[in-house]
């Protein structure tokens, strides 16, 4: 492989990176049973100790080897933000909790949320129904910013807390120890819309990023660069280089571009914010095969500053448009780390379906991690030709 086409393979990977980190603010309703969430009270405390004894023994919730005390358990908790899922019958299933995560006046209104389902009760709905309620009774006590830690392999925890609006703003590498084993922690944040906001911050986060969505041309190679710079120095990201590996130039940058417009499966679509930089991409490419030209696959990432303000859905709306003016696309499909549930929970959205999964397909700081692969048809009365 020449030096240039070595760059313009890197660059065709940095671009393809599958890096969206927007938030869902709604979770899927999956309840089977017919329950309650009421206060925690103190005789609840012996069912919420061996509830939480048994998150204990999954080794996947907590460091904690064992439950305090009921006097202890009661001064670290909230009292006005601890609940219990229960039964017609009484049975509890289920406890959800607040603890400050500081005595400072300046952390006032942030807490951190644990959350237990009895292992008999999960995969039911329960804790969705537990977070959104503390949610709910968190902002009615004034916490503007709720905090959790979740070990990456707690997918079901993951899943539950990005569903409701939490998102993951860290990644603390070999943070503890569990039984002589390093544990990584993701470390993820919820911040309310409601407290501690001014109603003219509420509108503007209310409004659609203004963002012009079109083709990238030779003339944003530059910006495209300083983009995709800005991506790979994100730690918080799931990239498979860092910046200092970056070095494509812009003359690469530009063959690369090139190529997207002279081909009629291929596309890259930025979004420009207002200041002129590059606040998103999507990009997408088929193959010149003419059995295979109905088939594109695409990456699609967004700048840390736009996130969560739904340009992801809006780039992704408008990739799937460009396919279906395309007249001949049917299947647009991507890889996406397993691990990365807000960008899978996005797509899902948007009717795309995980098709299969590759082991170890990628290796993330040194550690091996799968990939899923998703795709989405398009129905005929779909696709459509534009004059």
């Amino acid at each position: 492989m020449t030096t240039s086409a070595a760059h313009r393979e890197e660059c065709h990977d940095a671009r393809r990176i599958l890096t969206q980190t927007l938030p869902i603010t709604k979770g899927k309703k999956l309840m089977a049973l017919t329950i309650a969430v009421d206060p925690l009270r103190p005789d609840d405390w012996p069912t919420v100790r061996r509830i939480y004894e048994e998150g204990i023994a999954t080794k996947q919730a907590t460091f904690e080897t064992s439950p305090p005390n009921w006097e202890t358990w009661d001064a670290h908790h909230v009292p006005t933000c601890r609940f219990v899922a229960r039964t017609p019958t009484g049975q509890v299933l289920g406890w959800a909790a607040l603890s400050r995560v500081s005595d400072r006046d300046v952390y006032a209104g942030v807490a951190e949320v644990s959350i237990y389902i009895s292992q008999g009760a999960r995969g039911q709905g329960i804790g969705h129904q537990l977070l959104g309620t503390l949610i709910e009774a968190s902002e009615a006590a004034g916490f503007w910013t709720l905090t959790a830690g979740i070990f990456p392999e707690n997918a079901a925890s993951l899943h539950l807390h990005l569903s409701h609006g939490f998102r993951v703003v860290g990644h603390r590498e070999r943070i503890g120890r569990m039984e002589r084993t390093w544990r990584d922690v993701l470390f993820l944040e919820r911040r309310s819309r409601r407290v501690e906001w001014s109603d003219a911050t509420m509108d503007q986060l209310a409004t659609k990023v203004p963002c012009d969505i079109r083709r990238a041309t030779s003339a944003d190679a530059p910006a495209m660069l300083e983009y995709l710079r800005r991506l790979l120095s994100d730690k918080t990201l799931f990239l498979p280089s860092a910046a200092d590996d970056f070095t494509v130039t812009v003359t690469d940058e530009q063959e690369v571009i090139k190529r997207h417009e002279n081909r009629p499966n291929a596309v890259m679509l930025v979004a420009i914010a207002t200041d002129g930089t590059i606040a998103g991409l999507w990009d997408a490419m088929g193959s010149p095969r003419r059995a295979r030209r109905h088939a594109v696959e695409f990456g699609m990432s967004v700048d840390e500053r736009f996130r969560g303000r739904g340009l992801g859905s809006a780039l992704l709306a408008a990739g799937l448009d460009w396919a279906r003016r395309s007249g001949f696309i049917r299947r647009v499909e991507l890889e996406v780390y397993a691990d990365n549930l807000p960008a899978i929970a996005l797509y899902e959205k948007f009717g795309f379906v995980v098709e299969g999964r590759k082991r170890e397909a990628f290796l993330y700081q040194g550690r091996p991690m799968d990939s899923l692969v998703m795709a989405r048809f398009l129905e005929a009365n779909e696709r459509k030709t534009f004059q």
